[in-house]
Parts: C-alpha cells; sequence; structure tokens
C-alpha cells in the first residue's frame, strides 16, 4: 500500500501510515523501510526532520540504505555544503558500498555548475574518474555531470587543462562529447583562436567525415551561430592588404597591423627580362572614380583602355582589382563575382588574384562559406598549389586571414603556428610558377 501511494505521489498520507505502524508496533521496520521513511520525511518534512530521524536510529540501521536517503535529501533540496559533508561520513563509516551517493554528489554540481566548490580542480577530476569507473557514464543524458567540469575549468582560466580532458574523452568515444567540444570552440573563438577551435569543432557525427566536410561544417557554424561572440565584421583598419612588385613577381601582401609575419601570394609571374610599369595616371582616374562611387564608370573606362591595347597585364590587375574593392566595399558582391567569373572564362592570367581578393572582402563582412568558396576558386586557378593535401594548407590560409583581419592576438604567436605561415608562405611565393595560360 504504501509502495502505492509513493507511485501516485501521495507522500504525506505515506508517511501517516509508516508513522502509526511505529505508533502500534505491529511491524518491524527494516533498513530498506527506514530509508524509504527517511525520503518521505524529507519530501513532506524537510530536511532537518529527516536529520533528526537518521540520529535516532539504532547504530546497525545507519547503514549505507540509510545513508544514502538522507544524502538524497540534501541533493534534492539542493543542500550543497550539507551533501558534501554528509558525503565524507558516508566514507569515513564505509557506506560508500554502491556508486549511488557518488552520483547523488556529482548530480548536485552538475545542476549548479559549481563543481568546483568540491575543491581544487584536480580533487574534482577525481570524482569524476571514479564516476567514470563506475561505468556511469552511458549515453549522452550523462553528460551533465562531465560538462560542469569542463565549465569549472573555463571560470578558471584552465583551458589547456580542459582542452586534454576532451581530447581523452573523445578518444575513449564517449556519448555526447561533441557538446563538450563545441563548449571549447566556442571558448577559443572568444579568444580569437580559430585554429584551436577548428581543432575542437565537432558536431553528432563529425567524427566519421572527411577533413573537408568538417571545413564545410566548421564555417557555417561559425557565420550563423557565434556573431553573439565572435567579430563577423571586421574593420579594414587593423589589416592593409597591397599589391607589392619584386623578382619578376607581383604579389598580393596581407599584413595584419598588429603582427610581425605576413601572409605574400604571388598573383602574376612576368615574363623574363620583362619589365613592367604601372601606368599610375590611367591608376590614379580609375582610383577617383571609383572612391567617388561611379563603378559603372570606372569598369567601362577599364574596357575602353583595354580595347586600345595601352594596358599591360599589371595595369590590368591593379586596375582590376580597384574595381573589386569598389564593388565589394558597396557590397555589391553579386557583381564583383559576375565580373570574376567573365575574367575567368576569358582566361586572363592574373584572374587567380581577384578570387582571392574576393575571399578576403566576404571574410570580412562575415561571410565566411562564400570567403572559403571563392579560395578555392583560387586553389583550382593555381595547379601547383593542388598537391595541398586536402585543401588543409588552403583552409590554414583562410583561417591566418580571418584573424588578421581581425586583430586577433592568437594569429602567429606559437612556434607551430609561425612554422604553419613559413611553409605557407613558401608555397604561395616560392612555389608557384608560370601559369599565364591558365
Amino acid at each position: 500500500m504504501v509502495s502505492r501511494l509513493c507511485k501516485d505521489g501521495r507522500f504525506p498520507l505515506a508517511l501517516k501510515i509508516y508513522d502509526w505502524m511505529e505508533k502500534e508496533g505491529i511491524y518491524k521496520f527494516s533498513s530498506r523501510d527506514h530509508a524509504v521513511r527517511i525520503n518521505l520525511i524529507g519530501k513532506v518534512r524537510g530536511c532537518s526532520a529527516a536529520e533528526h530521524y537518521f540520529r535516532n536510529l539504532r547504530e546497525q540501521a545507519r547503514n549505507d540504505k540509510t545513508f544514502g536517503e538522507l544524502l538524497h535529501c540534501y541533493v534534492l533540496k539542493h543542500r550543497t555544503e550539507k551533501a558534501l559533508f554528509h558525503f565524507n561520513k558516508m566514507k569515513e563509516s564505509g557506506s560508500l558500498l554502491s556508486p549511488h551517493p557518488f552520483n547523488e554528489i556529482m548530480c548536485l554540481y552538475a545542476k549548479s555548475l559549481q563543481i568546483e566548490k568540491l575543491g581544487e580542480l584536480e580533487e574534482a577530476m577525481k570524482f569524476v574518474k571514479q564516476w567514470e569507473v563506475l561505468g556511469n557514464w552511458r549515453s549522452v543524458d550523462n553528460i551533465s555531470i562531465p560538462y560542469s567540469v569542463i565549465v569549472a575549468y573555463i571560470k578558471n582560466g584552465s583551458l589547456r587543462k580542459a582542452f586534454y580532458r576532451v581530447i581523452e574523452w573523445t578518444n575513449k568515444r564517449k556519448a555526447g562529447v561533441d557538446k563538450l567540444s563545441l563548449l571549447l570552440c566556442d571558448e577559443y573563438l572568444k579568444l580569437g583562436d580559430l585554429f584551436i577551435a577548428f581543432d575542437r569543432f565537432q558536431v553528432d557525427g563529425c567524427m566519421l567525415f572527411e577533413p573537408v566536410e568538417v571545413q564545410r561544417l566548421f564555417l557555417p557554424y561559425v557565420e550563423e551561430e557565434c556573431g553573439s561572440f565572435f567579430p563577423l565584421r571586421c574593420s579594414r583598419s587593423l589589416c592593409t592588404r597591397s599589391l607589392k612588385t619584386d623578382a619578376g613577381k607581383t604579389c598580393l601582401e596581407i599584413i595584419p597591423i598588429k603582427e610581425k609575419n605576413k601572409i605574400k601570394v604571388a598573383l602574376l609571374i612576368h615574363p623574363k627580362n620583362s619589365t613592367q610599369s604601372v601606368n599610375k595616371d590611367y591608376e590614379n582616374i580609375i582610383t577617383s572614380l571609383v572612391e567617388s562611387g561611379e563603378l559603372n564608370e570606372a569598369r567601362k573606362m577599364a574596357m575602353e583602355w583595354e580595347a586600345s591595347g595601352n594596358l599591360t597585364s599589371l595595369d590590368d590587375l591593379n586596375i582590376s582589382k580597384l574595381i573589386i574593392d569598389g564593388y565589394c566595399q558597396e557590397s555589391l558582391f553579386v557583381e564583383a563575382e559576375a565580373m570574376a567569373e567573365a575574367w575567368t572564362r576569358e582566361k586572363r592570367c592574373w584572374v587567380r588574384g581577384i578570387w582571392l581578393i574576393l575571399a578576403c572582402h566576404y571574410q570580412e563582412q562575415g561571410k565566411m562559406v562564400r570567403g572559403l568558396e571563392c579560395m578555392r576558386r583560387f586553389l583550382c586557378l593555381t595547379p601547383s598549389l593542388k598537391v595541398w593535401k586536402e585543401d588543409d594548407e588552403m583552409f590554414k590560409m583562410f583561417l591566418f586571414m580571418v584573424e588578421y583581419s581581425r586583430g586577433m592576438n592568437a594569429a602567429g604567436y606559437f612556434m607551430n603556428r609561425k612554422y604553419d605561415l613559413f611553409a605557407l608562405n613558401e608555397s604561395l611565393c616560392h612555389r608557384v610558377y608560370d601559369q599565364q595560360n591558365i
């Protein structure tokens, strides 16, 4: 009868029946009965009454079952300090005979996201490891406990330790670990480190995907989900782009204001023994038209001058960049891409550089997905770079561009990051060969 009343949620009546049975002395209570009664007292009369009942039990009745129910009472009422004190008493008395008391404590802190109150985080991790060893992490529903640990690490500024914990659980293929990885991913995005953020990026089933597929999932995530804490749009004053001609090549230099390291990409290879000079007067006219918003007029004049045969390939690249910059600054990306497509069909020797410039403009406006697609067009038009394995280097270059244009401190600081950048520049400048006939 008592079980049926409890099942129906009629706790006061169930407790009255227990009180009557004790008063009449018609039933000898077992340890299980005492435990159920403590549970009912806690729900009906509160933790203090349950404590009082527990203290008045005979010594042999104070076992793992009754200890556990009083602990459960503290957990239900969110009495954290009492619960922890009681848990330690259970350890001292040898009443920790099952994983349930441990689960109670961990769930209490998981709900409040205050697991650091268990003491030092390393001590808390010992609890988590014991909890894990006991086989409690079976499904996604159990993620709240490790989630609270990672949150505590983040609050304490211990991102590196959180990183290694998530790596460990990822290698063990723990259920729901993708949620922990996304939590870390977001924190590294807040710090402006896209490389580690990408490394920690996981969605359901992500580990089964190819690297290029993961790249294609990461950028929409940044673009669509992270705008509240990641600067999608950025100021052009944080990073400059300019064309430099030297040693028979014209390169696009991407130079971050706060960094010593720059990205240098060869866009145009000049024929041997050729001297190509820029028509500055003509360039100044086009610049004036672009700056005054006369984009169509600038484009029309460029086409007329080109038809007259007065332009070199270097002039053509400079002027095309000016016009593309003008269209993108007015957010006329459709028109800018249409021009790039037309120049691609005409097999202009410098058009790969236009796709790279478009990629820069897109990511500055927070359009990460389109930016990466323009980077792919740049790669497709640069055959000597197709040795890049699974587009990894191209994706690194894109992340460098995103970090640089936002003045993020992470870009280029770590030693392995510098090596990546040096290798990238080596590919972009020295392995690019003459591809005038694309």
